[in-house]
């Protein structure tokens, strides 16, 4: 069956039943009637194999390889944002949804995954589908929030002689583009 993986080789303890002349099933015990080792189990992979050899002193003969499947993990990184997000496991090489972003980051926008965290590899949209034989880390990648905050003032008169000035904040310059400066009476 397919195990997850988390980083390093998996080693599932393999469960060995044999039938035996009754018609019955008995189950062997890994201490006493078979030993087991693994090949290719340190990766996602398709194709990982458990070597099952019976012990000696066992009344049981033979050797057996088993394959499994090794999931691939996603793992996503907030990328100077906020909050958690748990690891995703996918099936191999099986098209899956991605989870949605949760991680927040003050006046910005997320704007989706990259494998980089400057954003200079492959680029997946929140939600993505994929089918991976691999890990993957996600990086969050973050765009300044474009919109200009202005304060409406109220009461009074903004300007009271052609002396003073107003400040408007935003933050690109191309925000200012719309709007309209000028005296009115």
């Amino acid at each position: 069956s397919a195990q997850n993986y988390i980083g390093s080789a998996i080693t599932p303890t393999p469960n060995v039943t044999v039938p035996i002349p009754s018609g019955n099933i008995t189950t062997l015990n890994a201490i006493n009637d078979f030993t087991y080792s693994y090949s290719n189990n340190t990766n996602p992979t398709n194709n990982a194999t458990v070597t099952i050899t019976a012990k000696d002193n066992s009344n049981y003969i033979g050797s057996k390889n088993v394959s499994f499947i090794i999931n691939p993990m996603v793992t996503f990184n907030s990328n100077g944002g906020s909050g958690t997000m748990n690891s995703q496991y996918v099936n191999y090489d099986v098209t899956t949804t991605l989870v949605e972003n949760t991680f927040i980051k003050e006046n910005y926008v997320f704007v989706g995954w990259n494998t980089e965290s400057d954003g200079s590899g492959i680029l997946y949209e929140d939600k993505a589908n994929v089918a991976l034989t691999n890990n993957l880390e996600l990086y969050a990648q973050w765009n300044l929030a474009s919109a200009p905050i202005i304060e409406e003032i109220k009461g009074g008169d903004l300007f009271q002689s052609t002396s003073q000035s107003l400040t408007l904040k935003c933050n690109d310059i191309n925000d200012i583009s719309s709007y309209y400066f000028g005296k009115t009476n």
